[in-house]
């Protein structure tokens, strides 16, 4: 049985109706899983027209700057959270809380996503789902400024996610932690990042960057938190993280994260304290009735990341990118599906190194990490669309759009000789 989500009302602000049906015991729950993801984009700032028909668990977009990169990761992070969102309502809605928590204007979201200076009349973005066994995909749409649904989120298909965006300005983030006071207004991924970066501080409270040969630590004191740099050995030097180069300032947010929320993050548990402070301020306590264990639903952690290589040398690049798959990918760890942006030709051709990695079941010149072919996915994002850079007969990835201005540079030194 299906749980429903209704339409909109004309400021673009997510409605909801009751189930047709509401269940009562678990073995009524036909168990589904998510297929895949699509996302068709129109005229969204510099993007003109995008669809990416299957979106894989890796995958990477290449291009210029101011190119339509960040603004295809934020509208696919944004709708992602959407859909966690109407996720989270169909749950409610089927254990008998028919009254939505939920009011927020789609002007909200855009803005909060920093995509709404991006925003035109023409804008269009659907986003849909499909699911294992169902016919018809769970759709999410924004077209001529609203926002509405169609189709069903399957009760037995029901997920939570955590998503992350790490955003090229986390450089910031170690003078943020230090300062006093009232803190400047960010956009809501930033904030979302700092406030993750810091619980993932009081969980983990070190982290070894052996590619860097540093730790970084983070110490709770009276006078509040202290964020130190040292070298792994601890014998030569200890800094505070402001006085750390870039590229520590850089890698430390997005490495301290991923391992936080492979290893320690509760999906579950955070999942059941939701519904509680939901349920509860909506004072339907008595009226709730779970329609299953929270354990038996699907999980799912997104993590997106602008320019993973900022400030760091080409190995640091490929050495970063092979601790994250290791981090996202292991059997006793929250798996996480990747996303990124990058200027970095190192980054998208060690990606044919992980492919190899895979194929050959060789890891040695990897540190352990591989990419399966078929779910990794590359784009250059260029003239307001994208160029699939997989080259399925050899399968391989496309590096010349990032070669080509090495070739242009050793052309011309040519011809000067």
């Amino acid at each position: 049985m299906n749980g429903h989500i209704n339409r909109n009302d004309a400021d673009g602000t997510v409605l909801t109706s009751s189930p047709t049906q509401i269940l009562t015991s678990p073995e009524d729950i036909l168990k589904t899983d998510i297929i895949r993801e699509e996302i068709c984009i129109r005229n969204l700032g510099p993007v003109r027209e995008v669809k990416i028909g299957d979106i894989k668990p890796f995958t990477v977009f290449i291009g210029e700057s101011a190119g339509g990169k960040s603004a295809l990761m934020k509208a696919i992070a944004l709708f992602r959270w959407l859909f966690k969102r109407l996720n989270f309502r169909t749950y409610l809605q089927a254990s008998r809380i028919t009254k939505s928590p939920f009011r927020l204007g789609m002007d909200k979201h855009l803005e909060y996503a920093g995509l709404s200076e991006f925003v035109a009349n023409n804008t269009s973005i659907q986003y849909s789902v499909y699911f294992d066994g169902v016919s018809q995909p769970f759709v999410i749409q924004y077209r001529d400024k609203k926002l509405d649904t169609r189709g069903d989120i399957p009760v037995g298909g029901i997920s939570y996610s955590k998503l992350s965006y790490i955003t090229e300005t986390r450089g910031f983030l170690p003078f943020l932690l230090k300062s006093k006071g009232r803190r400047p207004a960010f956009e809501a991924h930033f904030e979302e990042m700092v406030e993750d970066f810091e619980r993932a501080c009081a969980t983990r409270e070190a982290l070894d960057v052996d590619f860097l040969d540093v730790r970084f630590s983070a110490e709770s004191t009276p006078f509040g938190w202290k964020h130190r740099v040292s070298n792994l050995d601890g014998a030569q030097y200890q800094i505070d993280f402001t006085h750390s180069s870039s590229g520590i300032q850089n890698t430390v947010p997005i490495l301290l994260l991923a391992s936080y929320f492979a290893n320690d993050l509760d999906l579950t548990g955070s999942f059941n304290r939701a519904l509680l402070s939901t349920v509860s301020d909506l004072g339907k306590l008595t009226e709730f009735r779970p329609i299953s264990d929270t354990d038996t639903l699907s999980k799912r952690i997104f993590f997106h990341v602008e320019e993973p290589e900022l400030g760091l040398f080409p190995n640091a690049q490929c050495d970063l990118l092979n601790r994250l798959i290791v981090l996202g990918s292991g059997e006793d760890r929250n798996p996480i599906r990747f996303m990124m942006t990058t200027h970095s030709p190192y980054i998208l051709n060690h990606l044919n190194l992980l492919i190899k990695a895979h194929d050959t079941n060789n890891t040695e010149f990897t540190n352990g990490a591989r990419l399966d072919f078929d779910k990794i996915a590359a784009y250059h994002v260029t003239d307001g669309g994208i160029d699939d850079l997989k080259m399925a007969d050899n399968r391989l990835i496309d590096t010349n759009a990032l070669s080509d201005a090495i070739n242009v540079i050793y052309n011309r030194y040519e011809e000067l000789t």
